[in-house]
């Protein structure tokens, strides 16, 4: 018997595959010996064909643009394949045991494994594809080069995600029985809140390179200039804290600096560039972090952003905070100020490209006018993503937004 897999006029590569002939005992796809296009096809489906027998008439166009006609016949490189049907089986069973890296789920799957040309086989063996696991596009299911080559793809994705982030979540996990050995304990479930920010954090420190550049700024004379408003804004109930300035100085900073306020989209292959600017900063609730966002913050000043700071915060403390109220973030900022620590590396938050972490201020001997003076210096770390960011650039960052807030009236102006 014979299948035809193209026609008359198809252009056809070099390895595609034009018939499938079949026996009692195997099927075996015959592919093009060169590139052309299909002039004519000289079988029939049910013809039966021998070795040399000439299956089609292809155009090559060669070198010189001169038109050649050549005889597509079965090729060398098959025949000792398919000279001998009777032994076709035998073949096919030998590259079964090459290609099955995971074994066929059900005989629908080892039967579709011979609905792919040679070529195609080695190269699913290459990728390390079992082929019974991949959907033919081609006729009647015919397994494609662009096939494997999707299955690939959709694997990766897949395996980047979902799978292998599964697989490590649950590689750490403890059994009740393993813990009862050393001990009591006591169970408590984790809320959606943690349990979704859990999530996405692991997804973001698998998929995102992160860098992380670390500077420590002088922040004297910002103290006292906010010491001294927090107490005039106090009685408008008001919190002035640091958290306002480096809102303020961070929308600043991305002025300047505009890949820092941009997304990965098209598949990775381009960066948008943001032209608004909403700063988000993480809040510690009874059930979990939350990330309430500040909109248009280079349209408002520190007094504006430290009254929405409040807001915020107390809307997130009280379970009060709305869904929107958390959206169309660019740039986080984590404030450990008022716990403890001297630096740590905050996770980013996708699809934002860069989040900065702040310490509590420390008093530390700074040179001055020829000595060693007393000063307030406050530790930051800027994480961000290698994709888009480099190092030049962190650095960049980093020093310019501590002269902001060295000179707090840097940012005001």
């Amino acid at each position: 018997m014979i299948e035809i897999l193209v026609e008359e006029g198809q252009i056809v590569n070099k390895e595609t595959p034009l018939v499938t002939l079949e026996s009692d005992k195997a099927t075996m796809d015959v592919p093009s010996p060169l590139t052309g296009k299909i002039d004519k096809i000289l079988v029939k489906i049910g013809d039966k064909v021998s070795k040399n027998d000439t299956l089609a008439m292809i155009f090559n166009e060669a070198e010189q643009g001169e038109q050649k006609q050549i005889s597509a016949k079965i090729p060398d490189s098959s025949s000792e394949i398919i000279q001998s049907l009777d032994n076709a089986d035998e073949a096919n069973h030998a590259s079964k045991n090459k290609e099955t890296l995971q074994p066929p789920t059900s005989s629908k799957n080892t039967v579709r494994t011979s609905f792919a040309s040679p070529s195609i086989r080695k190269f699913a063996r290459e990728l390390g594809v079992n082929i019974a696991n991949v959907n033919g596009s081609g006729p009647k299911n015919r397994i494609l080069k662009e096939d494997i080559q999707a299955f690939v793809k959709t694997q990766l994705q897949t395996n980047s995600t979902e799978i292998k982030n599964s697989k490590e979540i649950k590689s750490q996990l403890v059994k009740r029985e393993e813990l009862q050995k050393h001990g009591e304990w006591v169970e408590k479930s984790l809320t959606k809140i943690q349990k979704r920010t859990g999530e996405n954090l692991h997804a973001s420190w698998t998929n995102i390179p992160h860098v992380f550049q670390m500077d420590e700024i002088d922040v004297t004379e910002l103290e006292k200039f906010r010491q001294e408003k927090a107490i005039d804004l106090k009685s408008e109930n008001i919190r002035l804290t640091l958290l306002a300035f480096i809102i303020k100085a961070t929308t600043t900073a991305l002025q300047e600096f505009p890949r820092f306020n941009s997304s990965l989209i098209d598949e990775g292959n381009k960066i948008a560039i943001k032209k608004y600017y909403n700063v988000g900063f993480a809040t510690n609730t009874e059930n979990g972090l939350v990330v309430p966002v500040v909109k248009d913050t280079n349209q408002k000043g520190v007094v504006q952003i430290a009254r929405e700071i409040t807001n915020l915060a107390d809307l997130a403390k009280n379970k009060q905070l709305k869904i929107h109220q958390m959206e169309g973030g660019c740039f986080t900022v984590s404030n450990l100020g008022a716990i403890s620590g001297s630096f740590f590396t905050p996770i980013i938050n996708p699809p934002e490209v860069a989040i900065l972490g702040v310490s509590p201020i420390k008093i530390k001997p700074l040179w001055k006018s020829g000595g060693f003076i007393p000063r307030q210096v406050l530790p930051i770390t800027l994480s961000y993503d290698h994709r888009v960011i480099d190092g030049v650039a962190g650095a960049a960052f980093t020093k310019y937004f501590g002269e902001i807030l060295s000179d707090i009236r840097t940012a005001i102006l």
